[in-house]
């Protein structure tokens, strides 16, 4: 039986789910949301006793654990990409370009311009993105996490896959934008769900489906 946090629920609840019913999601091409919550919160759950908080615990941090390995195997080699690692990239135009398996790492890419670029298996870890137009970009399968999104232009961009813990939303225009199989903070999950409209144009998704809300 796999645990399944989903957007649906009060904090803390949860779903349960059979293997097969999360494989022939994928196939019917339901999305399934994994959403990882801060150990900080304050709200009060419904799972009482220790074992299902140690179990809540448990499967919260072995299912990051088990997309970013999924991650680190499926990336391109070394060779393959460009590193912006660090880098002030502040107002710059990179807009319609390959940049799969690039590294962003705590680059300040604030207000730059990445609209219709493929940034597909990329790390973008503690980057900040504040005001920058990510317009039509592609994400599938980065490492996104810890990341500031704040006022940035998400329009019809495509995040499946991507692991956006930590990440932040608020202000950010994600019309038509597609987080299937990603994970994502509860909290911010919660925030984009009042906002959440459009169908992305490449996938087909809904924004509010993408996000089970």
């Amino acid at each position: 039986m796999s645990i399944i946090w989903n957007g649906l629920l009060p904090l803390g609840r949860c779903s349960i789910a059979s293997n097969d019913d999360i494989f022939n999601s994928r196939w019917r091409s339901r999305p399934v949301l994994i959403v990882a919550e801060h150990a900080s919160s304050s709200s009060s759950t419904s799972c009482t006793a220790s074992t299902h908080r140690d179990l809540k615990k448990f499967m919260v941090n072995g299912s990051i654990a088990l997309a970013l390995s999924a991650f680190l195997f499926t990336a391109p080699s070394c060779a393959d990409f460009l590193s912006y690692d660090h880098a002030d990239m502040r107002g710059a135009d990179l807009s319609g370009k390959d940049l799969k398996g690039s590294v962003f790492a705590a680059c300040d890419c604030r207000l730059i311009n990445l609209e219709g670029s493929n940034l597909d298996s990329s790390t973008v870890t503690f980057a900040g993105f504040q005001g920058a137009n990510l317009q039509n970009t592609s994400w599938v399968r980065s490492l996104a996490d810890r990341v500031v999104f704040r006022e940035a232009n998400l329009r019809n961009a495509n995040f499946t896959n991507a692991i956006l813990s930590g990440s932040q939303f608020d202000g950010a225009d994600i019309t038509g934008a597609d987080f299937t199989d990603s994970i994502i903070d509860k909290s911010q999950q919660v925030k984009m769900c009042k906002k959440a409209q459009g169908t992305n144009p490449v996938t087909g998704v809904e924004t509010r489906e993408s996000l089970l809300c």
